[in-house]
């Protein structure tokens, strides 16, 4: 008889993983933070700013491999659980290492949004499936078993978040009553890293132990979000029918002609999905009539949201080319094609069991998919760039509707296409590029003098030097600097000794100096249609001042300025 994977058969007592796991904790959270002191201070340790894609995979490593040891021990037999855990070293390392030469820039090389969330995706979906084969001692796993294993996992992880915002939460507030009687120690230990990440990953450590457990709070709390979920059903169901029964009397081409219409499609087709597993279950408690009924229809109309999906995807491709998001809703197609096939087929017999096959075998699918979107050959910034030349080069789009600052933002390969673009025979196109080029990250650094790595502020123009303690400041203010790297320059026009910097999202701070530091003492934002502000102004001194069409008010001796005016593009 297979083991249930939601009663752990250990050979270990639960002291004893309580302690493993701690001691994982423990290991993690002084690894980050002896990562964390290499780039402390202004200036990063030596050999971050000469390796930073090994810098970046250490810190995935230390990040995220700790994940399947902790929820794997108990669940899973010791060599099973190394094996996995070496294998999910090296998709990290695997995946990573694209990313970082990709999306990786300056010394802090971060990792990239869809790194972590493809790499959470396959390390979450690997983990339920190494779980329920090893419990079944199968390398197809019985469905229960999966589903178990996901259930508990997901449990564990929301949980244990929740215990650890939780203890935060209590430290902040014994914090700022101590602070109120004049006893800052609490405050000051809660802002240094050697405190905050091993604290924060032990007890993540715990959180995870106490969520394993408490199997019955897991159990019944598991049950509760499959009943709150299943319910949801007929909701979605009746409005994804009202929908398509809509579509005859608007038309079909406001799918494609609306940019965000395929995506909100794929959603809708992926919340059925979702909600139609959760009125399954794990097979062997048969729910109401009512959800059994708006199961079986959202399985019939789930084929028809997946062809008009990727009917609407496949017309915009064609008329305007790849893009990042269309990358991705093709993958998601491929990976709802399969329940589209084979929900319909599912739900036209007894108890749609074939919806549990369906359903592992788009798990496996989802390993593949997710790990060509990591790598070279599926990357959607790649794609997205090599698409978007194409029809710039062959005159599908012109010069002036081209976004060649976002190609710019597209990474390696956008970087590469816009210098193949610098030197296009259409002078249009070669000085646009040329201009985005001349003033990227990377060409400002070489402009300025501060050698090929560049640094994440940098003084303009050539020769000038940042003041001291500006940088300090400024990493406090607006550590997003960090990542997007900002330029600074002194503008007398706005007060003796006032520094202007940015872009930082989109916003320039005006930063003044007060006794031995430096202060905000204004922020300029771009209004949204063009949250963009081109770096080369600040670059080459472009920037004057204007009269304010609105001035201060003064209301019985008290000034009020304004802090919110409505711009226009030019």
């Amino acid at each position: 008889m297979a083991r249930d994977p939601m009663d752990p058969t250990s050979p270990f007592p639960p002291r004893t993983l309580l302690a493993v796991r701690l001691g994982i904790g423990i290991a993690q959270g002084l690894a980050l933070f002896a990562l964390s002191r290499l780039v402390d201070g202004d200036a990063p340790h030596a050999w971050v700013a000469a390796n930073p894609e090994g810098f970046g995979l250490l810190v995935l490593l230390a990040t995220l491999l700790p994940l399947p040891a902790l929820l794997g021990l108990g669940h899973v037999r010791g060599r099973v659980l190394a094996a996995w855990t070496l294998a999910a070293a090296g998709l990290i390392l695997l995946l990573g290492s694209h990313d970082l030469r990709q999306h990786g820039e300056a010394t802090m090389t971060p990792a990239s949004n869809g790194l972590l969330t493809g790499l959470g995706a396959m390390l979450f979906v690997g983990q339920a499936l190494v779980a329920a084969a090893d419990a079944g001692r199968r390398w197809w796993p019985r469905y229960p078993d999966c589903f178990e294993a996901a259930w508990r996992a997901g449990l564990q992880l929301a949980l244990a978040g929740c215990f650890v915002l939780g203890f935060w939460l209590i430290y902040w507030i014994g914090s700022e009553l101590f602070e109120a009687i004049g006893i800052d120690a609490l405050n000051r230990l809660g802002g240094r890293a050697g405190f905050v990440l091993p604290v924060t990953t032990v007890l993540g450590a715990a959180g995870i132990h106490l969520a394993d457990a408490g199997g019955r709070l897991t159990l019944g709390l598991r049950s509760l979000l499959l009943g709150l979920k299943g319910w949801l059903t007929p909701v979605l169901t009746g409005l994804v029918a009202a929908f398509l029964l809509a579509l005859p009397f608007t038309g079909l081409e406001i799918l494609w002609t609306n940019g965000g219409a395929p995506g909100w499609l794929i959603a809708a087709a992926a919340g059925l999905v979702v909600l139609v597993s959760a009125v399954h279950g794990d097979g062997r408690d048969a729910p109401p009539i009512l959800l059994r009924r708006s199961a079986r229809l959202a399985s019939f109309l789930l084929p028809v949201l997946v062809a008009l999906a990727g009917w609407a995807l496949l017309r915009q491709i064609g008329g305007q080319g790849l893009t990042e998001g269309r990358v991705v809703g093709v993958a998601a197609l491929a990976g709802l094609g399969l329940h589209a096939v084979a929900y319909p087929v599912a739900a036209a017999r007894p108890g749609i069991r074939l919806l549990e096959t369906a359903n592992i075998a788009s798990a496996f699918l989802a390993l593949p998919v997710l790990a060509v979107l990591n790598l070279p050959v599926g990357d959607p910034a790649r794609l997205e760039a090599r698409s978007q030349t194409d029809r710039l080069r062959r005159g599908a789009v012109a010069p002036d509707a081209f976004d060649f600052d976002h190609l710019g933002r597209l990474g390696r390969d956008g970087r590469r296409a816009l210098e193949a673009l610098a030197h296009h025979p259409d002078p249009e196109i070669a000085r646009r590029a040329e201009r985005v080029v001349r003033y990227s990250d990377g060409a400002a650094s070489e402009a300025i003098g501060n050698g090929p790595v560049a640094s994440w502020l940098r003084a303009v123009p050539a020769g000038a030097a940042l003041p001291p303690g500006l940088a300090e400041a400024m990493r406090e203010s607006a550590p997003a600097c960090l990542a997007e790297g900002c330029l600074a320059r002194a503008f007398p026009p706005l007060g003796e000794g006032v520094w202007l910097v940015g872009p930082v999202s989109g916003r320039f701070w005006v930063m003044r100096p007060e006794g031995t530091g430096w202060r905000n003492a204004a922020i300029y934002d771009a209004p949204y249609g063009c949250r963009d502000p081109d770096r080369a102004a600040l670059l080459e001194g472009e920037v004057r001042t204007v009269p304010s069409p609105f001035p201060d008010l003064d209301f019985a001796g008290v000034s009020f300025r304004p802090v919110l005016l409505m711009g226009e593009c030019r």
